[in-house]
């Protein structure tokens, strides 16, 4: 397999964004703002930072998801892709270290009441 070792991305958004994919293996604008507090408007620009950074992600197709204040939004939901993750850890056994303590370093501090997988209950099914 030939595939290239990622960076870690230098904007502290950025790299909440990958270790939300990391962790949980999917994201979307609406859990990024959630979990984060960063503007929803950044997560575009931040994600393309993340895969200009070497990361490789997916994306689903448009959902429908209640933010936190209850609205009704559409969304695309990103996941890194879990193959490619796979192969990366066999090629780079450091990176999956590396990776677990970036998850710990920006997701520790999560200091918000609701978990991520109470907030993902309010996706419209």
């Amino acid at each position: 397999m030939n595939m290239k070792r990622p960076a870690f991305p230098q904007s502290k958004h950025s790299r909440f964004i990958l270790a939300m994919l990391l962790a949980e293996m999917t994201c979307h604008q609406y859990s990024y703002h959630y979990k984060s507090g960063y503007p929803i408007a950044d997560f575009r620009k931040r994600l393309s930072e993340v895969r200009k950074a070497g990361w490789v992600t997916d994306k689903s197709t448009r959902r429908q998801v209640k933010d936190k204040d209850g609205v009704i939004r559409v969304c695309d939901r990103h996941w890194i892709d879990n193959d490619w993750l796979l192969g990366l850890f066999t090629l780079y056994p450091d990176m999956q270290k590396r990776c677990d303590l970036l998850i710990e370093k920006e997701l520790s501090g999560n200091t918000n009441p609701l978990s991520e997988k109470d907030f993902l209950a309010n996706d419209i099914k």
